[in-house]
């Protein structure tokens, strides 16, 4: 991690390291004798994908990694239907245009759905549907109208509320 990150974000990093130099000399047990640290438990990492994860209840959980398509940029809201007969959608949108310049911006998620029977997705991008989801999405959600018909809306920081009525595809 680049040192001015970190110490920007980090108040801990910041009072105890004068320099990236003292910071990459120190070790995890170092970390780890440090008062802040005391009630911490590592955790391990092993897998880096967006996953869907289905509670089967009795603390039992089914996780399904996601396809190349869904990784394309941060995923920031997910919208779950499961009103239609037989099978579920799911509604992903995301992105992030926030970046600082050095790092830039992640955009090249224009929002997908997942179509579902059993185990696997059929996978609709959005655009496909016309609904591109261009910039940074952060909110979906589903809109009952007075005619019977639904409305799927994504919001979007600074840019253009987005809408589908939504059908089977």
């Amino acid at each position: 991690m680049f040192w001015k990150n970190l110490i920007q974000q980090s108040p801990y990093f910041r009072q105890k390291f004068d320099n990236f130099k003292s910071f990459s000399k120190a070790t995890k047990d170092e970390y780890l004798l440090d008062e802040v640290f005391q009630k911490s438990s590592p955790l391990q990492v092993n897998q880096e994908k967006s996953v869907l994860i289905e509670n089967l209840g009795s603390l039992q959980f089914f996780v399904k990694p996601l396809n190349d398509k869904a990784q394309w940029g941060p995923v920031n809201s997910i919208l779950v239907d499961s009103t239609l007969v037989s099978k579920t959608q799911v509604f992903m949108i995301g992105n992030d245009l926030g970046g600082n310049p050095f790092e830039g911006n992640q955009h090249a998620f224009l929002g997908l759905i997942l179509t579902t029977t059993g185990e696997d997705f059929e996978y609709i991008e959005s655009h496909t549907l016309g609904m591109d989801v261009l910039g940074h999405a952060t909110d979906i959600e589903k809109i009952n109208l007075k005619s019977g018909k639904e409305l799927i809306v994504v919001v979007q920081n600074n840019g253009k509320l987005k809408a589908l009525i939504k059908t089977d595809p």
